[in-house]
């Protein structure tokens, strides 16, 4: 007997410890005035990281949270405090700041720019002559309250030793050193000015554009350190912008990086993730590149993540028709959308009938309250139920626009006009989607009429005329137009439908063209078919330059026969369908289970610049989208509901309307590429 207990012990001590989860929010919104900076929405990104990170394993004791009041050292200490004396050999790590972020003047002569990528602080001032409270005098600033990304790599690096091989860290810095919008409707996190001292230059004189670096160089050597990876919200020479949603503003980096995580599952890689948050970036922040550090060709920490989970649970119960369950925004589960709910253990959903169905009433940002339209759950029934979304909802916000005159008698004659777009509502709010500007006669620039985005594009300019005293109509509702078609245009790139039957893929192959080949008709002969991995930045980011050749592949991860359509969302909002094209009907562009298309047409690279949206939707039978798209949706098409989707998407005078689509034979996947000019 006791050498049986002995043994019993030698086995118990003897198992692995189990790795835990360990996770450090820092959310920094409100700056010391003094300082200088913008307040920003940081804390709001706190409530959609926290609900990822539950929803993927971590334990809610194990996710320290700090919003607003931290200075360098209190980073620091909480890094230490909460993180390094915590953890143990094995254990993964997630990290992620929300704040200002800017250049700043190096204090050694490591950076080939001159410039340390900094956080800011909440006392860290954004210019560096400051007033000195002694003398009262103002002085050069050291950059001493900033925390330096050698100084933010060096608490890591402790980190990452005291994890070990074995373990793994994941850092998200949404703040970045770029500027801030210049008409003043988007909201930006930073400033594009380093904080250097007066008269300052950088080595040898290049210049900012010159000798660029990705990220925050935070990572050296991999030498018995976990490992780690690093996303950043975008590129050094751009803006990073604020995402808003129903009034409510986040980070753009940390709004998609919450989605794209719960989308993971333990065998997703980091690449994989990276592809999915530039994918989701280019819908709601177009105009900005994240980026990422590190082995990106490992599981997302260290495959240490819960799988995605097949069905959703019932949270609460308010009564037998009334209650919540644990999903919402964050798995794009909108209002308006139908849920079923069946017996636990439920595996096939055609041989089994419902318990009852119910209709999305509120969707939050993690959860959602059900009406029972079909059958009623009393409390201990719901809670055993499992939950599966049967139709999805695309509800089609209002635009918010912000109407800026230099002729109050204009801003009467746009009132009245837009009352005839429901799906346009004018706000005082600065943070607007569009900014209709007209500028009279006694304007600098002239009588002209603008539209902005909320992303500084610019997608409507012309001169405007008067008749007589009155600014001219028909101009005015040309620029309305438009903005509903930037509109239609949202719509489409946030459209999205996940369907694990359904997988597919865009592979951008680019062409070396033959000499002698006709340029307008080409031969499959004319040309040769080069890596598509060549287009692939060092940021991990796909990019094609103007006048490159490509051909666009379409290949079918699953196994069923699928038809499929792929529509191109310019730089620009400016749509175009590329499969089916007018030369063939719909019915011919499908693609076998685990095959390539073998419709590819051949296209030329051209502007405008910037990230390029295709959208690719499957379907089990043919779709008629280029009929409903080019006729500004007139047009019917076959009566599909993904067609009925798109043509209420182009309508113009019903406002919002409510576009629910059946979950179980449409596949939606959304795939980015940058186009940049020749040199």
């Amino acid at each position: 007997m006791k050498t049986l207990v002995l043994f019993l012990l030698v086995s118990l001590f003897s198992l692995p410890v189990l790795a835990e989860k360990h996770a450090l929010i820092i959310a920094l919104s409100s700056y010391n005035k003094e300082t200088g900076w913008t307040n920003i929405s940081s804390a709001n990104d706190v409530e959609i990281i926290k609900q990822s990170l539950v929803v993927k394993g971590f334990s809610e004791k194990n996710i320290y949270v700090y919003i607003d009041g931290l200075t360098k050292d209190g980073i620091l200490d909480a890094i230490r405090n909460d993180l390094i004396n915590k953890v143990k050999k094995g254990d993964v790590v997630y990290f992620h700041f929300s704040g200002h972020g800017q250049q700043i003047a190096d204090n050694g002569s490591e950076e080939i720019d001159g410039l340390d990528e900094a956080l800011v602080p909440v006392d860290a001032p954004m210019r560096n002559k400051i007033l000195n409270s002694t003398t009262g005098e103002k002085e050069n600033y050291n950059g001493d309250k900033h925390l330096r990304d050698d100084e933010l790599g060096k608490i890591l690096d402790e980190l990452r030793i005291k994890l070990g091989s074995s373990g793994n860290v994941m850092v998200v810095i949404d703040a970045c050193h770029s500027g801030t919008g210049t008409r003043g409707i988007g909201k930006a996190r930073g400033t594009k000015e380093p904080n250097v001292p007066e008269g300052w230059s950088p080595p040898n004189s290049t210049s900012r554009g010159e000798n660029k670096e990705l990220g925050f160089g935070l990572i050296e050597t991999e030498v018995n350190k976990a490992g780690m990876v690093c996303f950043f919200g975008s590129g050094q020479d751009e803006l990073n912008y604020e995402y808003e949603d129903k009034n409510i503003g986040y980070g753009s980096l940390s709004y998609v990086i919450s989605k794209a995580l719960i989308e993971s599952d333990k065998n997703t890689s980091y690449r994989a993730l990276f592809e999915n948050i530039k994918n989701k970036m280019a819908v709601i922040a177009p105009k900005q590149t994240p980026q990422v550090e590190g082995v990106i060709d490992q599981e997302i920490l260290g495959g240490k993540l819960l799988g995605a989970v097949d069905y959703l649970s019932v949270k609460n119960w308010t009564d037998d028709t009334h209650l919540e369950i644990n999903a919402g925004k964050l798995q794009s589960l909108n209002t308006g959308s139908i849920v079923a709910f069946y017996p636990a253990d439920t595996r096939d959903l055609s041989k089994v009938k419902s318990i009852a169905v119910g209709k999305v009433v509120l969707a939050r940002i993690a959860s959602a309250e059900v009406e029972l339209t079909e059958g009623k759950l009393d409390k201990n029934s719901a809670l055993l139920t499992w939950c599966f979304v049967r139709e999805k909802n695309f509800d089609d916000r209002k635009l918010k626009i912000k109407v800026k005159v230099s002729e109050p008698k204009d801003a009467d004659v746009v009132q009245q006009l837009i009352k005839e777009y429901p799906i346009l509502e004018i706000t005082k709010d600065d943070q607007s989607d569009l900014l209709l500007e007209i500028g009279g006669k006694g304007n600098s620039r002239g009588a002209t009429i603008s539209v902005v985005s909320r992303f500084d594009i610019v997608i409507f300019e012309k001169p405007v005329s008067y008749q007589g005293k009155t600014i001219n109509e028909k101009e005015i509702s040309e620029a309305l137009l438009k903005m509903v078609s930037y509109s239609q245009a949202l719509f489409l790139r946030d459209l999205n439908l996940d369907n694990p039957e359904m997988k597919a893929e865009v592979i951008i192959v680019p062409l070396k063209i033959k000499d002698g080949a006709n340029r307008n008709n080409f031969r499959n002969e004319d040309f040769i078919e080069l890596d598509p991995e060549t287009l692939r930045g060092e940021d991990g980011v796909f990019r094609v330059t103007e006048g490159t050749f490509v051909r666009l592949k379409i290949k079918n991860n699953s196994s069923k026969t699928m038809y499929y359509s792929l529509i191109d969302i310019f730089p620009n909002n400016d749509l175009a369908v590329l499969y089916p094209d007018n030369r063939r009907t719909a019915a011919e562009f499908k693609v076998k289970g685990f095959n390539e298309s073998d419709v590819m047409n051949v296209f030329e690279i051209g502007p405008p610049y910037g990230i390029d949206v295709l959208k690719l939707i499957l379907s089990e039978e043919p779709l008629a989208l280029s009929n409903v798209i080019s006729s500004r949706g007139q047009s019917r098409g076959n009566g599909n509901p993904l067609e009925s989707l798109f043509q209420n998407s182009f309508n113009e005078t019903r406002g919002p309307k409510n576009a629910i689509v059946s979950a179980e034979n449409i596949g939606i996947y959304t795939f980015t590429y940058e186009i940049v000019p020749s040199k």
